[in-house]
């Protein structure tokens, strides 16, 4: 987790007392003992769980085997079992005295509200809270390219098979953001993308197959992936292999699809402004990755803006078959030897946390 975001929605006529609240669960915490060990033990019969859950196991040895699992974009934000087990309230008090002062935080505001009335309720809910701004850790760097390995999970007669193949890619505050996420939505970040229309429509291999860039502070993953019939594991991975190679090589984007995929996302932009909630969400992003308050008008600009040659110089840059990492999680039983006869790159077996199986 790279950010902790607090909202609150209220009316005006109760905000003095709704920002009350909002004040004493920011400033002045509890944590409870009793709650803590509730909490601890809720969030480890929830992991027991999800080892049954193949898209939440897919994913999350996918980020391990990108960043490393002690990586913070390797760790699950959700903990594991063993840090769940370990951790103690002071541990968690002590990372909130340490991270959670007010020069680290910043308020958004949005409604019918004029700017007076909402210093005034600031200033009653937080006026209080005290700290000293503490040093933000830097921003992860990407690690260092590892050759393709291909991760596989064995979930026993399963009739599904979950697939995530990807690596490292870029950055929000990176020139290339809106290239990539043009690059994206014409490779699977739509239904009419180019890897669910080959999957999905065209093969009839799964009920839906995407990609996407994951964009943080640091170099987020890239991820394809999908659910597909067990029996169609080994072509399904075919397929997905030719969309991401093809499209940085013999089938680069055309002019069509550039002009459709810029089209769709500055017309889905004014979407995400239309309620105080998406408004809010945007300005937090704005201040959270120092981005200038003028982004909200350049936005669509800057995507518009983004040519056929940036596509493919991003295709070319982001998408490397060779560092690929690749996870299936399925029936071994079946699955396995097709996968491996594909010579995707070095095959591991691991469990359902990414640790080899002898």
């Amino acid at each position: 987790i790279e950010r902790t975001a607090v909202s609150l929605q209220t009316l005006p006529t109760t905000a003095d007392s709704a920002f009350a609240l909002l004040g004493e669960l920011v400033a002045q915490p509890a944590f409870d003992s009793a709650e803590f060990e509730r909490d601890r033990q809720i969030r480890l019969n929830a992991l027991r769980a999800r080892r049954d859950q193949p898209t939440t196991v897919a994913t999350r040895v996918f980020a391990a085997a990108v960043f490393g699992e002690d990586a913070p974009y390797g760790h699950p934000a959700d903990g594991t079992a063993a840090s769940l087990s370990a951790m103690s309230r002071a541990d968690v008090t002590g990372f909130y005295r340490t991270y959670y002062r007010p020069g680290n935080a910043v308020l958004v505001v949005v409604g019918d509200v004029t700017p007076d009335r909402a210093t005034a309720l600031a200033t009653a809910a937080l006026g209080g809270w005290e700290g000293k701004t503490a040093a933000s850790d830097p921003a992860p760097a990407a690690p260092p390219a590892r050759p393709a390995t291909v991760y596989l999970v064995d979930k026993p007669k399963a009739a599904q098979s979950e697939i995530r193949i990807g690596g490292v890619g870029t950055s929000r505050t990176s020139p290339d953001f809106y290239a990539v996420s043009v690059l994206n939505t014409i490779l699977g970040g739509q239904f009419s993308s180019r890897i669910n229309i080959n999957i999905r429509e065209h093969k009839g291999y799964t009920y839906g197959a995407r990609s996407s860039f994951t964009f943080l502070r640091g170099p987020g993953p890239f991820m394809a992936s999908g659910g597909v019939v067990s029996a169609k594991t080994d072509s399904s991975l075919v397929e997905f292999m030719r969309e991401l190679v093809d499209i940085r090589g013999s089938r680069p984007a055309t002019r069509a699809e550039v002009d459709f995929a810029t089209g769709s996302i500055v017309r889905a932009y004014p979407r995400r402004l239309e309620t105080n909630a998406g408004v809010a969400s945007e300005l937090a992003d704005l201040a959270y990755f120092r981005l200038p308050p003028s982004e909200l008008v350049d936005y669509h600009r800057k995507i518009a803006a983004v040519t056929q040659a940036d596509v493919d110089r991003v295709a070319k840059q982001y998408l490397q078959p060779e560092h690929f990492v690749t996870v299936v999680v399925g029936d071994l039983a079946t699955i396995q030897p097709g996968v491996e006869s594909l010579k995707l790159g070095t095959v591991q077996v691991v469990d359902t946390e990414g640790r080899q199986v002898p």
